[in-house]
């Protein structure tokens, strides 16, 4: 099942800035996708009424909707992809990867007509490596490590868990080398934490349980920690289980 589409607000140059990215296009690195998608093309569409800070206020909202999906079928039709949209500076920009420039003008200029806007402009640039996605549009590993703690405590509400009660959070941790680990798991060890290393060839899996309540303040705090653990000892945080809901 894959991540599907996350919308994240963070700051850029001073200014606040909103993104609505498609998390499943980074699993494209690894494919030929990119390779037959080499053109970025950003479309720049001035807001109507944005709000004072720069973003789209809620008389915008119908308008960016229509806007947004009617930019994905286009892009879809001329076989290319819509990966992100982001609201900076009083207008949206859109990013499309394409094969080719021709037709692509055509095709998004219908799509502001259509959501009764103007004063667009089109941009095409070569980005082979699709930079534009994994340096800005794809947020940080600490951003993105929140957004999963999140999706599954809302899950965990909805499903009506008390999000006050506290139980025991596995935590795991992936090493290359069990020399790596052993700072990590003495520690834990030290705070009565109970902890499991299992190696399997190069592979090393190490695994805490915590007992913490299922909070995202609690979760983020605790998460993001091993996080900076994980990456001093040149690890990597791969994400946590409660029973059988787990955030990877």
């Amino acid at each position: 099942m894959g991540l599907g589409w996350e919308f994240y607000a963070t700051e850029l140059d001073g200014d606040p800035i909103g993104l609505l990215v498609d998390l499943d296009a980074a699993n494209d690195a690894t494919s030929d996708v990119r390779a037959e998608l080499p053109l970025l093309c950003r479309l720049h569409v001035p807001m109507p009424r944005p709000m004072s800070s720069g973003l789209t206020s809620e008389r915008d909202f119908a308008a960016l909707e229509k806007l947004e999906d009617s930019v994905e079928s286009a892009a879809a039709e001329i076989g290319g992809r819509f990966v992100g949209r982001i609201s900076y500076r009083r207008e949206w920009v859109f990013y499309i990867f394409v094969a080719v420039e021709k037709g692509a003008l055509e095709a998004f200029d219908r799509c502001v007509r259509r959501a009764g806007l103007s004063g667009a402009q089109l941009e095409v640039d070569l980005d082979a490596e699709w930079t534009h996605y994994d340096a800005f549009l794809y947020p940080f590993p600490q951003t993105l490590r929140h957004i999963l703690n999140r999706r599954t405590v809302e899950a965990l509400r909805e499903a009506g868990d008390d999000p006050t009660s506290v139980r025991p959070m596995t935590h795991e941790l992936v090493f290359d080398d069990r020399d790596q680990a052993e700072p990590i798991l003495l520690a834990a060890r030290e705070r009565r934490y109970a902890t499991e290393l299992e190696s399997t060839g190069s592979s090393h899996r190490l695994r805490i349980t915590k007992e913490i309540p299922l909070d995202l303040e609690s979760i983020d705090r605790t998460s993001l920690a091993l996080m900076r653990l994980a990456d001093k000892h040149g690890g990597r945080y791969v994400g946590w289980s409660c029973g059988e809901l787990a955030a990877r």
